[in-house]
């Protein structure tokens, strides 16, 4: 459809549909175009990932088709796009080739600092889902020592041998590093912007063997961690250590929850980004509910776990203070993220079914339809109810009160107490609309 382009129509703009069979990463990238009627060629591309990118399709003199990037929906309103669209057309209409420009400017990166600057730009930040990660991994690593070499002396010894210094350290985060490169790298050629007769220095290095970790924490770990969990002075810390193991939820996931995606009463907590690249809605167990619910807000933040220095932001780690709840607790080899591990195995202990502690922590089962993933939300809570219950003496929860009914669980009971009273089902309603207790 074309049509002068409004900020409704591109908020609107349709996504690309799914194609049978086809990965979430591949979908990600593929858009659909529409057309501006007042400026021929300008439009908008919607991406599968969501994101908006205008453009304008154009031929050269010679007749051949090109499309360029006017800049993305959000950071450019419509009108801003469609006056830097009129200014490429006279261009265009002079004899310039827009694409053939940026290409010729793209191959006189000298650096490979300035290539991966381009890759984070006109690539990541679009298509990757954890772009940031690359970038903090650019700028802790790679850059420091590679980002002022000529891209024609980035030869495979000499990635090879930074790649074995960083690996006597971090061998999974070298073999990261690389794999960030070579995307890099591998973009870098598909566009045509690399100078001729270089040859990509990451094909065949050999990485660092890599094994899975099986850390997890014994229930007289578990007792001496919460003992210094709960000296924290801090009440997010003292909430979020007990929180990943009832939960098994990716220190991401909690730390970056906001109010709003959490709903006490029905007992859940939405993810709207995850390692699998789908929003999800998982479910709290009672002490998991209890424990937010006794958790201080702060009104100038959304967030669960706000930033110390800023509430306008989420917590970015805990690094400090888990160093020194494991060290003080005698577990100096135990991360954050064995905490999830730490769940998952409980769950199998207890004899929960492997699919359903799948669903549990959020992994991505291939075959497993989206409506038996909704279907098995019961068992879910119940092998989440079963985690509870198996950490409750570990965490200190056993004797306390049990988190207050659910709404459903009021509703049910309001119903029943209220069958003959019309007028007492009224008022139960009105004060369960507002927050209020339920007199019997």
């Amino acid at each position: 459809m074309v049509k002068k382009l409004g900020k409704r129509d591109v908020e609107k703009s349709p996504l690309p549909k799914h194609r049978e069979g086809e990965s979430e990463a591949t979908y990600r990238k593929r858009w659909t175009w529409l057309g501006d009627v007042e400026v021929p060629g300008f439009g908008v591309k919607t991406y599968g990932s969501g994101l908006r990118v205008f453009g304008l399709r154009y031929r050269t003199r010679g007749h051949r088709q090109r499309m360029i990037s006017i800049g993305t929906f959000g950071e450019l309103a419509v009108e801003q796009a469609r006056k830097k669209a009129r200014a490429e057309k006279v261009r265009i209409l002079d004899g310039a080739d827009p694409q053939a420009e940026r290409k010729r400017e793209a191959v006189a990166i000298p650096t490979v600092g300035k290539l991966l600057d381009r890759w984070l730009e006109d690539y990541a930040k679009a298509h990757r889902r954890r772009w940031k990660e690359d970038e903090q991994r650019i700028d802790r690593h790679i850059r420091p020592k590679l980002g002022r070499l000529r891209m024609e002396d980035m030869t495979r010894d000499v990635l090879a041998s930074w790649h074995r210094a960083m690996g006597k350290k971090t061998p999974v985060e070298a073999n990261r590093a690389v794999e960030t490169l070579r995307a890099a790298w591998r973009w870098a050629d598909g566009e045509g912007i690399l100078p001729d007769g270089l040859s990509d220095p990451t094909k065949g290095l050999k990485r660092f063997r890599e094994h899975g970790r099986e850390r997890w924490l014994k229930k007289p770990e578990i007792i001496r961690v919460m003992e210094q969990v709960n000296a924290e002075e801090d009440p997010y810390i003292r909430a979020a250590v007990p929180l990943f193991l009832l939960t098994g939820l990716r220190k991401r996931e909690l730390l970056r929850a906001k109010w709003s995606d959490v709903d006490l009463d029905r007992g859940e907590i939405r993810l709207p980004e995850t390692k699998t690249g789908e929003v999800q809605v998982r479910l709290l167990p009672p002490p998991a509910v209890a424990i937010l619910r006794g958790l201080p807000r702060m009104m100038e933040s959304p967030y669960v776990f706000p930033s110390p220095s800023d509430p306008a932001k989420p917590r970015d780690d805990i690094k400090k203070p888990w160093a020194r709840i494991r060290d003080a607790a005698g577990v100096p080899d135990v991360t954050l993220h064995d905490l999830r591990r730490t769940a998952g195995s409980y769950l199998a202990q207890a004899g929960v079914p492997i699919q359903v502690i799948g669903e549990v922590l959020g992994h991505s089962h291939p075959g497993v339809t989206r409506l038996y993933a909704r279907l098995s939300s019961e068992n879910e809570r119940d092998a989440l109810n079963t985690l509870a219950d198996v950490l409750a003496e570990p965490l200190g929860l056993a004797g306390k009160p049990k988190a207050p009914p659910s709404l459903p669980e009021r509703l049910r009971a309001l119903l029943e107490a209220t069958e003959d009273d019309p007028d007492a089902l009224a008022a139960g309603l009105e004060a369960l609309r507002l927050g209020r207790p339920v007199e019997a």
